[in-house]
């Protein structure tokens, strides 16, 4: 149960950073990157195990990768300007950074 709902949450995270990170600039930039922060370390204390941030990180990159990508009709939800691209290259390094810095609590 643990690592579908970190999956879910991934996904969730995602799909509001997907739609938020160009509305209401740059508040919606910043409310995205600190929503995948706060995302993460929820996860991560909430079931201590490395699979579920590994998890997480999977079913965030696959809806961002998704829809950084030209759809059947032309449309793109994740543009290729300044804050289309920070959302991408900050959000992955926010999370290869977090995933290097994880340790298990030990209680």
């Amino acid at each position: 149960m643990d690592l579908l709902l970190s999956s879910l949450f991934g996904a969730l995270i995602a799909v509001a950073g997907i739609f938020l990170h160009n509305a209401y600039q740059p508040f919606g930039l910043i409310i995205s990157l600190s929503a995948l922060v706060i995302g993460f370390i929820l996860v991560k204390r909430m079931y201590e195990r490395r699979v579920c941030n590994f998890l997480f990180i999977i079913f965030w990159v696959a809806p961002v990768t998704r829809a950084s990508t030209l759809g059947n009709g032309g449309e793109l939800l994740i543009q290729g300007n300044s804050y289309g691209n920070t959302y991408l290259v900050v959000g992955a390094v926010i999370l290869m950074a977090l995933m290097i810095s994880y340790k298990v609590s030990q209680t």
